[in-house]
């Protein structure tokens, strides 16, 4: 069976990283276990890291009053939560465990003292992050533009 190491090398955060790399950042994290109905994130409440789907599902969910929208739905090796690793703005959405598992949480503080000690993992992984949010926005301004169509 492979290690979180050896799986996580599929993940896109580490696209830049090798395995002895990847090991080396997932020496500050820590292993979470979940059941259905746990909330890992808090809409509205300050990030704390990173946290990286090793086993189970969870849902995305964006609350609006007293409604619930699901956005997405993550699976195995998914991630969440990156934006706590370069930003302290409130978290977007809530995410629940919806299948029993695990999850790797690497934790905000530890990577940015990593980032203060010039860890060129860890700016790695901001590289990285930085390459999906141009993404996100690339598809963001597309959907925008074709509401005008």
């Amino acid at each position: 069976m492979a290690t979180d190491t050896e799986r996580f090398g599929t993940v896109p955060l580490f696209d830049d990283l090798e395995g002895m790399q990847i090991a080396e950042l997932l020496e500050i994290s820590n292993g979470i276990p979940t059941k259905v109905g746990d909330v890992i994130i808090e809409e509205g409440a300050t990030g704390d890291g990173l946290y990286i789907i090793s086993k189970g599902a969870f849902a995305v969910i964006k609350s609006d009053g007293d409604s619930e929208t699901v956005l997405t739905h993550l699976g195995e090796l998914s991630f969440f939560g990156e934006m706590s690793l370069i930003s302290k703005a409130p978290c977007a959405a809530t995410v629940r465990c919806t299948e029993p598992g695990r999850v790797t949480h690497l934790p905000a503080a530890a990577f940015n003292a990593r980032l203060d000690d010039n860890d060129l993992n860890a700016f790695k992984v901001v590289r990285s992050i930085a390459c999906i949010l141009a993404n996100r926005l690339a598809k963001a301004d597309d959907w925008v533009a074709n509401l005008s169509d």
